[in-house]
């Protein structure tokens, strides 16, 4: 099934989660891309990996030795990219930033990238997240 398919079929069961009705552009990933100072990243992460797109860029920018944390509450979604980039670390719930540094002993991050719909989460959760991106 292709990408902007499976997105649109994830996006009808489930709206509030996904927020979009397709994956992001190509030129939305060059503009992202662009901001970051790859040279410089140690530990990136990825919130609503989605069909990979932004991962699959993130992979091919970061440095070889930097430390990848990408999450997708999808399970279907995060097994492909989990079998696809094997060097990255997927989690299920971006809620856990925190417990997913804990768990792979790190102690912060250089970069955030999201892609979730933050706006479709309920205020409190929203801010918590915000917060914990701003702590980590």
């Amino acid at each position: 099934m292709s990408k902007p398919l499976l997105f649109l079929r994830r996006f009808v069961s489930c709206p509030v989660a996904v927020g979009s009705v397709l994956p992001s552009s190509r030129f939305l990933v060059r503009c992202i891309m662009a901001g970051i100072d790859w040279q410089r990243v140690e530990a990136v992460a990825e919130l609503g990996a989605g069909t990979g797109v932004i991962t699959d860029a993130i992979d091919r920018n970061r440095r070889a030795s930097s430390r990848f944390l990408s999450f997708e509450l999808d399970g279907n979604m995060r097994s492909t990219l989990s079998d696809r980039y094997p060097s990255v670390n997927f989690y299920q719930d971006a809620f856990g930033l925190r417990a997913a540094l804990q768990d792979q002993q790190m102690q912060g991050l250089d970069c955030v990238i999201s892609g979730l719909p933050l706006f479709n989460f309920p205020d409190q959760q929203r801010r918590r997240l915000l917060t914990d991106i701003h702590d980590l």
